[in-house]
């Protein structure tokens, strides 16, 4: 029987630097026609969606951010698995009193 492991290290995957999706052109019932689907947004949807939240710098902790960014690139990140285990349990067991009540 193989003998469980309660840390071992993940290794990082490559992050998705680029995605493109290619969609055929519908064909319309009339031979020889073809049409494409369109998006517009109104000028309102526009504006929204250039905002960006304003974020102070307290916001983010950059130190933490940092730590744990170097952590993961050296590879020494290690899974602990009889907390994450632990945490399952708790949650299963909360969901269960939630539904009794």
């Amino acid at each position: 029987m193989n003998e469980l492991h309660p840390t071992t290290k993940v290794a990082r995957r490559q992050a998705v630097s680029k995605i493109s999706i290619s969609v055929p052109k519908a064909t319309s019932s009339v031979q020889g026609e073809t049409s494409t689907d369109k998006v517009s947004l109104s000028a309102t949807s526009k504006a929204q969606a250039s905002k960006k939240p304003a974020l102070t710098g307290t916001d983010i902790r950059r130190d933490l951010v940092n730590k744990f960014k170097s952590v993961l690139e050296s590879g020494d990140y290690e899974v602990k698995a009889d907390e994450i285990a632990d945490k399952m349990v708790q949650k299963i067991r909360e969901q269960k009193n939630l539904s009794i009540i």
